[in-house]
């Protein structure tokens, strides 16, 4: 018997595993926690602002909107005393056989 054991042993032992070293994992630096506060607070920054400058924007449409309303109202009402004064020109030409001023 003291045969089989020592047959068993040898043959196991060389099946068994070498144990491994124990290794240990190299800690990170601690300096990454400002660059992810910094990042985070950049995003919400940015999160905060973006409603802003649209409503910003909505605001900035509706005036340039206003003054382009108010722009053409002004030119139309130009256009209409230009027009007039054309007519008077032209009728008053008519009758004195006189060019329009400006023109020789």
């Amino acid at each position: 018997m003291s045969q089989w054991v020592q047959k068993i042993k040898e043959y196991f032992g060389k099946i068994k595993r070498d144990k491994k070293e124990s290794r240990t994992l190299p800690k990170a630096k601690k300096s990454s926690k400002p660059l992810i506060f910094t990042i985070w607070a950049l995003l919400i920054i940015l999160v905060l602002t973006s409603p802003l400058a649209l409503i910003r924007a909505q605001n900035a449409l509706n005036t340039s909107q206003t003054a382009q309303a108010s722009i053409e109202d002004v030119q139309g009402s130009l256009d209409e005393e230009t027009e007039d004064e054309a007519y008077l020109y032209q009728s008053e030409d008519v009758v004195s056989g006189a060019k329009p001023h400006g023109l020789t």
